[in-house]
């Protein structure tokens, strides 16, 4: 099924009773940029490729499971407040467990997790394996690393040069692997468009 995608206050309207969450997840996403301004590269990876094979962000998340967590006429903005209201009331167990989580990717432990995200969207995202509704928050945290270090698992360090992030954009895919919807709304950003390299 669709996934709903959306910044802030975009949406101002009623959530279709059919998509309403029964549970929600707040996620950080780590943004590995290399720390070469003229050659900067993106770190994504792939860890489930016998599965979603899909190339993502690392990242960390906190589920909350609650049948009764929105009511039937719950609107996105209101549902925007329930996330961001979660994740402030549980950033402890959200940091213990991003930074757990995040490093697992890796051999040694380089991520802990910033006081604030630097970019914030929502989404609806359906489960076949649990039939149910998760809502999103997603939250971007931009970590320069000045020297390159590479995940256990499948990955690959995409350069930032506007035209290959074009092409990557609008294929939706790279090396014929699909892109997380949020790889995806955070290529396509004005703010990320600040770390793209500029071509001659």
């Amino acid at each position: 099924m669709q996934d709903y995608v959306w910044e802030k206050n975009q949406i101002d309207e009623k959530i279709p009773v059919e998509i309403i969450p029964t549970r929600i997840a707040i996620a950080a996403l780590a943004v590995f940029l290399s720390n070469d301004e003229e050659k900067r590269k993106l770190l994504i990876a792939n860890p489930h490729p016998e599965s979603w094979n899909s190339w993502m962000l690392p990242y960390g998340s906190i589920i909350i499971d609650n049948s009764k967590l929105c009511n039937n006429d719950i609107t996105f903005i209101e549902l925007e407040s329930i996330l961001d209201i979660t994740k402030v009331e549980n950033i402890n167990k959200l940091t213990s467990e991003s930074n757990m989580q995040i490093n697992q990717y890796f051999e040694e432990d380089i991520f802990h997790l910033p006081r604030t995200s630097e970019l914030i969207n929502y989404s609806l995202k359906y489960s076949k394996s649990s039939n149910k509704w998760t809502a999103y928050s997603f939250n971007y945290y931009m970590i320069n690393l000045n020297e390159i270090v590479n995940p256990k698992c499948a990955f690959e360090w995409i350069s930032l040069a506007g035209s290959n992030i074009s092409q990557i954009v609008n294929a939706g895919k790279y090396k014929d692997v699909k892109l997380e919807s949020n790889l995806q709304y955070l290529l396509k950003t004005k703010y990320f468009q600040g770390y793209i390299n500029i071509e001659a």
